[in-house]
């Protein structure tokens, strides 16, 4: 089927009875039901953690969103808590693609500022952030880095939502800025999603990072271990082990982590925030 008009009731109800029958092969149905490949252009408002966005059907993202109730659904429960428990102030979304991490934790800090360098992206962005007046979430069409350059990049497709790598042979040319000409106080938590460039994000705000020793977490894409290098001292590394059928990932605490997933760099005088979690 075709998300629409008249389809979109049946994956509403579908999402309805996997929140209230825990059994695996949900996302078999789902994707049975309205397959990726075969989606046209469709816009339809979604309500998401912290707010609604404009969701449309070719969207890999706002698919997921609209059948598990958020992206990344643990990570994003476990940030809320965090932000709440620290009375987060600002909040720095790297990596923002359309906004669904900054409108939820714009619901529980007083600012978050959103980076999102890829035009179409961020145009989608900008439309998700007019649809929530109350969250205050301030835009920004680059990206962070080491230093002030263009990176090429190579998208996947517009259905990935900007997903993709940094490569010279990339066809989109994205500005990058050094973090630490940001300026901006007290930054309480950031999120790093940035499709391989986590170590160059993470080594342009080292100034930022000594002085206002902010929670992280970032999507590492190979070894946490290199990324934990380019931080400032006594930082503390937590990863989200797998889930069961209906159970939260839970928390655990390691010294280091390879492969591909979201993890968490805690200063040490707030790994007790997280500890609760474990």
């Amino acid at each position: 089927m075709h998300l629409n008009c008249s389809t979109l009731p049946i994956a509403h109800t579908l999402r309805f009875l996997r929140s209230v029958l825990p059994i695996r092969g949900w996302n078999r149905i789902f994707e049975a039901a309205f397959p990726a490949g075969s989606q046209l252009p469709f816009q339809f408002h979604l309500t998401v953690p912290g707010g609604t966005i404009l969701a449309d059907a070719t969207s890999y993202l706002d698919r997921f969103a609209l059948f598990h109730g958020s992206i990344e659904p643990d990570e994003l429960h476990l940030v809320r808590q965090i932000l709440c428990s620290i009375n987060a102030r600002t909040v720095l979304d790297v990596g923002a693609n359309v906004g669904h991490f900054s409108i939820a934790m714009a619901e529980h800090c007083k600012t978050v500022h959103a980076f999102e360098p890829n035009p179409p992206v961020y145009a989608k962005l900008l439309e998700n952030i007019r649809i929530n007046p109350d969250r205050h979430i301030i835009p920004h069409q680059f990206g962070l880095s080491d230093a002030d350059k263009v990176l090429r990049f190579v998208s996947v497709s517009a259905a990935h939502d900007g997903q993709g790598n940094f490569a010279e042979t990339g066809d989109i040319a994205l500005p990058v800025s050094r973090g630490d000409t940001l300026n901006i106080d007290q930054i309480d938590f950031i999120k790093i999603d940035v499709e391989g460039h986590e170590l160059s994000t993470l080594r342009g705000p080292k100034e930022t990072l000594i002085s206002q020793r902010p929670i992280i977490m970032c999507e590492c894409s190979s070894d946490a271990k290199a990324l934990s290098g380019v931080l400032p001292p006594n930082y503390c590394l937590f990863v989200l082990g797998q889930r069961a059928v209906r159970a939260r990932k839970k928390l655990y605490q390691v010294d280091n982590f390879a492969g591909s997933d979201n993890v968490f760099f805690v200063p040490n005088e707030r790994s007790q925030v997280l500890a609760e979690k474990l």
